[in-house]
């Protein structure tokens, strides 16, 4: 844990949290590589980074701008279950006591509990699942309400020409 002077990440935090809990953590059994999925962030692109993640055998995969909420594992599963989990705690211990503020012992005990329950080996794979990147399935993401549903910015010029030509035309009769 550690926090920055004005609250945000840094290169610097970054390449610790890299150097010290990435790397020690999720060393492979064998030689094999590691996959490290990362939003654009720019924290994970400085050379530093990228070239301890190569000593490493570290595959870094960066997520297009503006698509993590479609793609990163995480966001998909577990940390939607974890909210919803905790939520859950912290409405029953309202139950017991409405005006408790939830000081940091029934904090760290809502969520842990909370956690235990969220962060499983299913809910965690449902992630991946549901991110088309294990199993590989690019046409669940491209295939999508988020991505399919959404309007052509800006119209097309016929579409466009239409919605002019309705909102600007002289009114034949009175009605």
């Amino acid at each position: 844990y550690t926090t920055s002077e004005n609250g945000w990440t840094s290169n610097l935090i970054g390449y610790e949290w890299l150097r010290r809990i990435f790397i020690p953590n999720t060393s492979p059994s064998s030689s094999g590589y590691r996959l490290l999925v990362l939003d654009g962030h720019g924290s994970h692109i400085p050379i530093d980074f990228m070239w301890l993640c190569k000593v490493n055998k570290i595959h870094l995969l960066y997520l297009p701008p503006h698509a993590s909420h479609l793609l990163q594992p995480l966001d998909l599963a577990p940390f939607s279950v974890l909210k919803s989990r905790y939520r859950n705690e912290i409405q029953a211990l309202s139950a017991l006591d409405d005006a408790a503020p939830i000081k940091k012992e029934r904090f760290v005990v809502s969520y842990n509990k909370a956690r235990e329950e969220a962060l499983s080996d299913r809910v965690i794979r449902a992630g991946w699942r549901a991110s088309g990147l294990c199993p590989y399935n690019p046409g669940l993401v491209l295939l999508s309400s988020q991505v399919t549903g959404r309007p052509v910015t800006p119209p097309p010029t016929s579409q466009a020409s239409a919605t002019l030509e309705l909102l600007f035309t002289t009114p034949r009769s009175s009605q």
